[in-house]
């Protein structure tokens, strides 16, 4: 007889267990489309809250960031700001759950389905990971929310899970950048996001302010996470000259309550891969 399969359960958690929680559907809201009319794009957004202010930056920003204060993060070594609600681990998943994430960005990008960003973010490819995928049970299992529940500390002593809004897979080719901004609010209670990279073997940076004022840059290692907190520190990715960067995206509600703002609805329907 053949070896047996693996269950997607033991990505998540490295054992034969499965997750405590059932993992999250990602929200597919009815979108009614006109032939020939784009949807607005997310500068443009006017509402309530100060989405909008989340993507125009000091303008003091842009010469800190190119002066001699400007600090260099050594990728191979955790970095935690939390007064920022900023953290970079590097050697984040085990080995068999790193592969499985790999295979679905590549499978996504063979099956030519990273589609043009046409968002805030420029050049920028990306694509939904299938919710039946190997790698979206990575990314909602129980292991993964529990190391991000011990990394930041006291900001989820309520509870942490993976949100609803689908879980991306984005690629940066030479000259993609997103300007300073701060990640929208897309629940009532600001989400953690996570850019867990891939592979990179490009010479582009993301930077952020911390809490100390000082502008901060890393090339993020493959199997690396960096998290934001929605509506916290002003960060920018620094296009690459050369290589590529892909990575994953996914939104984590810190106590567990996933009541969305209206920017989810825009945010979702303007998602590359609804086109």
């Amino acid at each position: 007889r053949g070896a047996r399969a693996v269950p997607r359960a033991r990505l998540a958690r490295g054992d034969g267990r499965a997750p405590s929680s059932p993992r999250p559907r990602p929200v597919r809201p009815a979108v009614r489309r006109v032939r020939g009319a784009h949807p607005p794009t997310r500068w443009r957004w006017r509402s309530a809250s100060d989405d909008a202010a989340s993507l125009v930056h000091p303008p003091e920003l842009d010469a800190l960031a190119g002066s001699s204060s400007l600090e260099t993060v050594d990728p191979t070594v955790a970095h935690v700001d939390e007064a920022a609600r900023v953290w970079y681990v590097p050697s984040f998943l085990d080995a068999a759950s790193e592969a499985a994430v790999a295979t679905c960005c590549a499978r996504l990008r063979a099956k030519k389905k990273m589609k043009p960003d046409k968002s805030f973010a420029r050049g920028r490819r990306a694509a939904m990971v299938p919710a039946a995928d190997d790698a979206y049970a990575v990314f909602s299992g129980a292991r993964v929310c529990d190391t991000l529940r011990s990394m930041t500390g006291s900001l989820c002593t309520d509870g942490l899970r993976c949100g609803d809004f689908p879980i991306e897979a984005r690629l940066y080719l030479p000259g993609a950048e997103m300007q300073w901004h701060r990640d929208v609010r897309l629940y009532k209670t600001p989400q953690l996001e996570l850019i867990f990279t891939v592979a990179n073997d490009g010479d582009g940076k993301t930077q952020w302010v911390g809490s100390d004022g000082a502008v901060r840059s890393i090339r993020p290692e493959p199997n690396s996470v960096l998290l934001f907190a929605a509506d916290g520190a002003w960060h920018r990715v620094v296009p690459a000259t050369k290589g590529e960067r892909t990575i994953v995206k996914a939104l984590y509600c810190p106590d567990g309550n996933t009541a969305k703002t209206p920017a989810f609805g825009e945010c979702l329907e303007n998602a590359p891969w609804r086109r």
